[in-house]
């Protein structure tokens, strides 16, 4: 080797530990944030897909209570008719007497 190869060889040494070493490390550890961060995303997806079941599961007893609600209510409706129907035939065997 010549003193001009040398001292070429010496100085790619030099570039190759200065900047291409920590470059390599540098994408090494993005390459593993990226990999991480995709088992979050999917781990997400997943959560997501449970919640969004559980919605839908909430949506259908919401709609169940509603009607039930509605049912009770027109119930009570009922029930109050007959009560002043009741009070007003009590009325009206107390004024006979």
């Amino acid at each position: 080797m010549t003193k001009i190869d040398s001292q070429l060889w010496s100085k790619s040494k030099d570039v190759i530990t200065i900047i291409l070493i920590p470059a390599m490390i540098w994408i090494v550890s993005i390459i593993s944030e990226f990999k991480t961060d995709q088992h979050k995303i999917s781990t997400n997806i997943e959560k997501l897909n449970e919640i969004e079941k559980e919605l839908q599961t909430l949506d259908k007893k919401d709609t169940e209570i509603s009607i039930q609600i509605a049912r009770i209510e027109t119930s009570i409706g009922m029930i109050s008719k007959d009560i002043d129907e009741m009070k007003s035939m009590l009325l009206s065997f107390s004024k006979k007497q």
